[in-house]
Parts: C-alpha cells; sequence; structure tokens
C-alpha cells in the first residue's frame, strides 16, 4: 500500500540544486547504495559519467550500450 500524502511531501522538500531532501530533522541525500537496497539491486560495474559536449540523447544510448 502506498501513502497518497508522502510523495508530494517528499517532492516539497526536494532541493534540485543539492540533489537532496530538507527534512525538519535535517538535509537528506539518497545514495547509490539506498537504491539498491530499496529495490533489490544488485549494482556493479564501473560508474558511468558521460563525455562532455555529448548530448542528453547520445549519452542515454552510451549508457544503454554499456
Amino acid at each position: 500500500m502506498v501513502d497518497v500524502n508522502l510523495l508530494p511531501a517528499f517532492v516539497e522538500r526536494w532541493h534540485a540544486e543539492t540533489s537532496s531532501f530538507h527534512m525538519p530533522f535535517g538535509e537528506m541525500a539518497i545514495t547509490l547504495d539506498d537504491v539498491s537496497c530499496l529495490l533489490h539491486l544488485h549494482i556493479w560495474g564501473e560508474f558511468y559519467t558521460p563525455p562532455p559536449g555529448i548530448n542528453e540523447e547520445e549519452a542515454a544510448a552510451l549508457a544503454e550500450e554499456l
């Protein structure tokens, strides 16, 4: 079951400048390890950073290829 009030509460607290949530108890960032644990995904391989000067479509195609 999903709490319908939970998602809007997180959206209100998201700060894109810092890629983190600003909560009453402090700042909270979601890490790759958090995503792995929550979604039960195995994370392996090297971290991908697209080369400078390419557009989003080219970066997505390169990431898919890897």
